[in-house]
C-alpha cells in the first residue's frame, strides 16, 4: 500500500506544473498518522503539508477526522486540509489562525499560514477569509481556581468570555491587516 500510495502522489506531483515551486512527495505508514506527519515535517521542512480531510474507509467520512484535528493542531507548518471532490472554479480557502497563541504556536506561524492561503488563492485565483475559533470551557477552566471560583472575581462568566473576544478580534484584525485582509 505504501508503494501504490508513493506511485500515486507522484503522478500527481508530475501533472502540477506551478512555476519556481519544488514539490516533493513522501508515503509512509504510521500510527498515530498525525504524528507520523509532524516527525516528518520536522525532518524535511516544507513549506506546506496538504492532507485530505477524513480518511474514514472508501472515502466516506465526510469531516475531518481526530488526526486531521490533532494534525491541525500540531503541524508546525502551514496545513492545508481538503476534501477529495472537486474545487469550484475560484475556490475559497480559510486560514485558521491563532491569534493569541495559545497553542504555543510561534507568532510567525499566523503571517506564515496567511501568506500560503495568498498564494495558493492566487495560484487558484480563489480567495482567502481568516477564522479562529476558542473554546469557552477551556477558556473559563483556564482562568476558574480550584474550587470553581472565577480568578478574576470581579469578571463574570459573560464578561470574561466578551473579553477573551475583543482581544482575540483586535490580534485577528492587526494580523489579518497586515495581508490587505
Amino acid at each position: 500500500l505504501v508503494e501504490e500510495a508513493r506511485r500515486y502522489l507522484e503522478a500527481l506531483r508530475r501533472s502540477v506544473d506551478v512555476p519556481d515551486v519544488e514539490i516533493s512527495v513522501a508515503a509512509s505508514c504510521e500510527t498515530p498518522l498525525y504524528q507520523g506527519v509532524v516527525q516528518k515535517v520536522l525532518m524535511s521542512g516544507p513549506d506546506l503539508v496538504v492532507k485530505a480531510i477524513g480518511g474514514g474507509s472508501g472515502g466516506t467520512r465526510r469531516g475531518p477526522s481526530l488526526n486531521d484535528w490533532h494534525l491541525a493542531r500540531t503541524c508546525p507548518v502551514p496545513l492545508l486540509l481538503t476534501r477529495t471532490a472537486d474545487w469550484p472554479a475560484r475556490p475559497r480557502l480559510l486560514a485558521a489562525l491563532d491569534p493569541g497563541h495559545h497553542g504555543d504556536k510561534p507568532a510567525a506561524l499566523d503571517h506564515d499560514i496567511l501568506d500560503a492561503a495568498q498564494f495558493l488563492a492566487r495560484q487558484l485565483d480563489g480567495t482567502v477569509e481568516a477564522i479562529h475559533a476558542f473554546f469557552p470551557a477551556a477558556l473559563l477552566a483556564a482562568t476558574t481556581g480550584f474550587a470553581g471560583v472565577p480568578l478574576a472575581q470581579e469578571l463574570s462568566v459573560a464578561d470574561l468570555l466578551e473579553s477573551e473576544r475583543t482581544r482575540v478580534a483586535a490580534a485577528a484584525r492587526e494580523i489579518t491587516r497586515a495581508h490587505g485582509l
